[in-house]
Formats: C-alpha cells, structure tokens, sequence
C-alpha cells in the first residue's frame, strides 16, 4: 500500500520529466516555452525573449544554483523582479483573447519547494502585470503544459496542495504530502484558488482511498486505543497516527471537504474513528485542527 502512495505522489509531482511543449487542450495556444536551466548553464546572466513583448533576464548568484534574480520587462518597462531559488522553465500561452505566461521556481531544500509564477496581458490594448504565485508543494516543478486543464470556467493550473505535510507525521512516513490537489483559475483579471470544477476528481479519490482503508482492515489485528499516540514530546502537537488508517481517514475526509461535501467527511470520519479504534479520543482536536489548517488559505 504505501509503495503505491508514493508511486502516486511521484506521479503527481514529476510526470514527464523530459520538457514537453504540447498541449492537447483545443482552447489554448502556446507560443513561447524556455528551460530556463538550460539557457542559464554555466552563465552567469541570460536574457530572452519571452513571445509578445515580454523578456526575461535571469541572473545567477554569486555561489551556487540558489538565489537567482529575475527581472521581467514588456513593452518598455519594468514589470517585476523576481528573487526566488532557480527559475526553470517558463511558458507562454493564449487563452481567451487574454495571454499568460507561467515560470516554475524550485527553492531548494530538503523538503521544498516548488511555486510557480504567473503574467498576463488582458488584451493587446492593456499592459502586462504581475497576477501572483502559487503556495508551492513538495518536490521539484511540474512540466508546465502538462499542469494546464480547460474547464467550462475557464484555464486552470492543476498544482498540489502540501499544507498537512508533517500532519502528526514525519515527512518520510507521511501520506499527505502534496495532497489533495489544488486547482488555480487563470483570468484576465489574477490568480485565484477554484476547486470546486473539480469536484468529480476529490469524488473519485475518495472513493479510492476509501478502498485502501478496507485493504488495511483486512491486514489489521486489533483496534488502537486511540487514532492517535504519544510522540516525541508533550502535548497535542507533538502526538503522531497510531497507525496507517489514520492518514487514510484523514485524508479520505480532506478530498470530501475539497468537493464540499462537509456532512458526510465528518460524519464518516466520526463514525469510523468510533468503530476502528476503541475510542474517539482526539477526534474532535484533529477535526478543529483541519479546520484551522484550512482556513489559512482558500480550497
């Protein structure tokens, strides 16, 4: 069970390695893709042309791949600078009559970070702006085109949502790194967090990790005296799962709140913390713990 998790994570985070500049969606053009890693091998500075008048000039640090400095320009001005980690890819596509551009940015670190970075133009008549960035998730970027998806709302950024990395788990025995997903709409007017056109899809991984939590029943002996333990320290925080079926409940009960199907992700987590541990000790503290979680920024 856990390989295929992390199977799926990987999956999640890196498909596609390989630079891939197609794009399948009918209602989006793209007229402008750049590895930024590669321009920037063994430079120290790399301007390029970024497609309708948008150029980019990468800078590297003194030491080292991190600490890169970005400075966007169109139509004669200075749009933006960036400072970040290591810029590596950017692409540029029409949708709508409108024109964006996205650039990935890895962090660097142990456990980080990859966030990416949006332009756009509304219409030939209007300057290029600046629209936002992303949270950022576990692991290196994800291929640009291959993180784009048509909805009847509109163009969305499929990215990955990494806020209950380390939720009463290390990181290595995590199973809710960069999960749920987390879905940005792309408009003339800025970057926004909309999920709810995906709702089929937290649907179905519920339905699936509610598969997996029957498979670890049948391999289970005996119940828990709680969904929780004591770990390394004092107090409710530094409390880790008692076992795997915690993470699953849990995360079963994140991709029914993503669908906002509230009712029924506290209710089936009430009702099978209650019939698979002898207890419903710290059900409620991890309910009210979500909650705050995910009222730190828009699902």
């Amino acid at each position: 069970m856990r390989l295929r998790f992390w199977l799926r994570v990987f999956l999640l985070a890196v498909a596609g390695l390989a630079p891939s500049w197609s794009s399948a969606l009918a209602g989006v053009s793209e007229f402008s893709a750049i590895d930024l890693s590669s321009r920037m091998a063994g430079k120290k500075e790399a301007v390029m042309e970024a497609g309708e008048g948008l150029g980019w000039r990468l800078t590297a640090p003194p030491d080292g791949p991190f600490g890169q400095k970005l400075q966007v320009s169109a139509d004669g001005r200075q749009v933006a600078d960036l400072e970040g980690g290591k810029f590596e890819q950017s692409l540029g596509v029409k949708h709508n009559g409108a024109v964006y551009w996205i650039i990935s940015e890895y962090t660097g670190g142990a456990h980080c970070c990859a966030e990416y970075h949006f332009f756009g133009r509304p219409d030939p008549h209007q300057p290029v702006r600046y629209m936002g960035r992303t949270k950022g998730h576990n692991g290196g970027p994800r291929p640009l085109p291959k993180a784009l998806a048509e909805r009847r709302e509109g163009l969305f950024f499929n990215d990955l949502d990494n806020r209950f990395d380390y939720f009463h788990e290390s990181h290595a025995g995590s199973m809710l790194v960069n999960l749920p997903a987390r879905h940005y709409q792309l408009s003339p007017t800025g970057v926004r967090v909309n999920n709810l056109p995906f709702k089929a899809e937290y649907l179905k991984d519920a339905e699936e990790t509610d598969r997996e939590i029957q498979q670890h029943l049948k391999k289970r002996r005996g119940r828990p005296p709680a969904i929780l333990k004591a770990g390394f320290g004092s107090g409710f925080d530094t409390m880790i799962f008692s076992d795997e079926l915690g993470q699953l409940l849990v995360r079963r009960t994140l991709n029914l709140l993503y669908a906002r199907e509230n009712q029924q992700a506290w209710e089936s987590f009430s009702r099978d913390v209650a019939r698979y541990y002898q207890s419903s000790r710290w059900a409620p503290e991890l309910k009210d713990e979500i909650q705050r979680l995910l009222q730190e920024s828009p699902y």
